[in-house]
């Protein structure tokens, strides 16, 4: 799964974030990963279900690349209560 970037900081400024950055450190990425996910790195489960569980399906889905995975593979890897991953 790949983070689409110019997504994710069009996102961060809707919510009313200053930048991509300042959201990422909400959802648990440093500094560091986040130029790494910047430069094309792949993004961990727990940080995409972070995404999910606070902007739900379809922001996850505008700012996700889930490449050769679907959405609904993503979330049955996790326990699922109401609109939330666990």
């Amino acid at each position: 799964m790949l983070l689409k970037i110019e997504k994710f900081e069009e996102l961060a400024k809707r919510k009313g974030y200053r930048n991509g950055y300042e959201l990422s450190r909400e959802v648990g990425c440093g500094k560091l990963t986040y130029n790494l996910l910047k430069q094309g790195h792949r993004i961990g489960y727990d940080v995409v279900a972070e995404i999910y569980n606070r902007f739900g399906e379809k922001e996850t889905l505008a700012v996700i690349d889930f490449e050769e995975e679907t959405l609904n593979g993503f979330t049955s890897k996790f326990v699922k209560v109401g609109n939330r991953l666990y």
